[in-house]
């Protein structure tokens, strides 16, 4: 699994031009809330069918660029279910991602499981046994381990082959516009 680590705001602005050619972006987030009501972001990964960005937010305090990216109405950002990465992004940034499609919600419309873990989705769709080993490490923590970034990595870069999947079925059921109907429930819209 290849990946790069964005640590300085150079690499970031590139990745973000690379990302902006993607229709569909694979998004996730590694956070620590443990003493604090808000979750701390540790990292945000970002993947587009090609490419794994590793965007660490310690290390870039400003992280506009991506802002930009996240509000672009011409990408989807797909999520598994994305509340907690939304208040990430709320906290942190103060934008609320969009358009946005969560697999999580997919999956409950398709008669997969209501409230689906994203390890149980992966094992459905990819035949994967993801090892949640690395889940509750800490975060913040300098430097990442090579496992918690292979971890990070390997959640995007599996997020996107549930999503194709999960199209494909949504569409075939002619239940795609369910899922529209679901995020926009929640404030959200794909």
């Amino acid at each position: 699994m290849e990946y790069q680590v964005i640590m300085e705001m150079e690499h970031l602005h590139d990745a973000m031009l690379v990302c902006s050619e993607a229709r569909v972006l694979t998004i996730d987030t590694e956070f620590v809330r443990v003493n604090t009501y808000y979750p701390e972001v540790g990292l945000i990964q970002i993947y587009d069918a090609k490419r794994c960005f590793l965007i660490d937010p310690i290390a870039l305090p400003d992280l506009q660029p991506l802002g930009a990216l996240m509000l672009s109405s011409s990408t989807v950002k797909v999520f598994h279910s994305c509340s907690e990465d939304l208040e990430v992004f709320q906290h942190a940034m103060g934008i609320i991602p969009r358009p946005i499609f969560d697999t999580q919600i997919g999956a409950a419309l398709l008669g997969i499981g209501f409230s689906i873990s994203y390890q149980r989705l992966v094992e459905y769709y990819l035949g994967i046994e993801l090892l949640k080993y690395e889940t509750r490490s800490d975060w913040l923590k300098r430097p990442l381990t090579d496992n918690q970034l292979k971890y990070a990595a390997l959640d995007v870069v599996h997020l996107h082959e549930v999503y194709s999947q999960e199209l494909k079925a949504l569409s075939e059921t002619n239940r795609l516009g369910w899922v529209s109907e679901e995020c926009a429930g929640l404030g959200l819209q794909i």
